[in-house]
């Protein structure tokens, strides 16, 4: 009786196994999805970049920027690749399945690289690259416009940077419209794996960045701290309430009750004012700001 039990246990197994085997799968599945156009939708995947074509160890791609950095007419991809330290630029062209792939960066220089922003920093005409690392420092790579395949980019540190930390989110953008870019950078100040860090992490800065007209020169990036907050997330330039003045949207993360979202505000005044007025008169261990700070910061109002 047991072994009719037992074989009969086998049999609804082999059943359903066999039944499962013949079920289409998510992605072989027929497509159901219509355009406008009344075609069927679906998705063909393409491999740009691995560890597997390149022949490299690359682990952790946490961050990509897309750009025309050789101009040729096809978007090109920087793609950041935290747990490998690699900074590496995919060159598209007619082929989706062909693209150039060449290493800028690897090893010390770029640290569990996290975050980067493309932008013309020098005025030359050509794309350049700033990224974040949560190995301690910014790092600029000037576009060469001649070369661009090869890898030879020129790069700085810029010396108010290094060594300071877990930088982890970056953006350029034209903060007060005079046609030049300046940098927004977010240093969390703590490297915390698997997201947990400890909640006794000193304050560290928001800051926006002044860049000369040698960008190449470490020297010539001058930091603007916008705000010290305990543990800060991201820090994004964008018009919130479309005045044409760019604000900062930022986070903040574990740091207790005020971790959440907040909104740097632009504004523009005839007389000088505080350079940064804080939504509650009593907040977390950002505020009130250091002393050095009014020593060294240019008021966020811009001129």
């Amino acid at each position: 009786m047991l072994r009719n039990i037992l074989c009969v246990g086998l049999l609804g197994v082999s059943i359903v196994s066999a039944a499962r085997a013949g079920e289409p799968t998510v992605a072989n599945t027929p497509t159901d999805a219509v355009a406008a156009d009344g075609l069927f939708i679906h998705w063909r995947e393409h491999i740009i970049d691995d560890e597997v074509k390149s022949g490299l160890p690359l682990r952790g791609a946490d961050g990509f920027e897309l750009a025309d950095f050789d101009q040729d007419g096809h978007l090109d991809v920087a793609v950041m690749w935290e747990d490998s330290s690699h900074l590496r630029i995919s060159f598209g062209g007619d082929d989706a399945d062909h693209w150039q792939t060449v290493t800028l960066a690897a090893g010390a220089e770029v640290k569990e690289i996290e975050d980067g922003a493309v932008g013309d920093v020098n005025g030359d005409g050509w794309l350049a690259l700033l990224v974040a690392t949560e190995g301690g420092s910014l790092l600029y790579l000037q576009n060469p416009g001649e070369g661009i395949r090869e890898g030879a980019w020129e790069r700085v540190v810029p010396s108010v940077t290094s060594d300071r930390g877990s930088w982890i989110r970056v953006y350029l953008a034209d903060l007060n419209r005079d046609g030049r870019l300046e940098a927004i950078a977010v240093n969390k100040g703590v490297t915390m794996p698997s997201g947990k860090g400890s909640m006794d992490a000193p304050p560290t800065p928001v800051s926006w960045f002044s860049i000369g007209d040698k960008p190449l020169e470490a020297d010539a990036w001058v930091e603007h701290e916008l705000n010290r907050t305990v543990i800060p997330v991201n820090a994004r330039p964008i018009d919130l309430d479309g005045d044409g003045l760019l604000d900062v949207l930022y986070t903040r993360g574990n740091s207790g009750e005020y971790d959440g979202l907040y909104w740097l505000r632009q504004e523009r005044s005839e007389s000088p004012q505080a350079v940064f007025t804080p939504a509650r008169e009593k907040e977390s261990r950002a505020l009130p700001l250091p002393d050095s700070f009014l020593s060294r910061a240019v008021n966020w109002i811009l001129r």
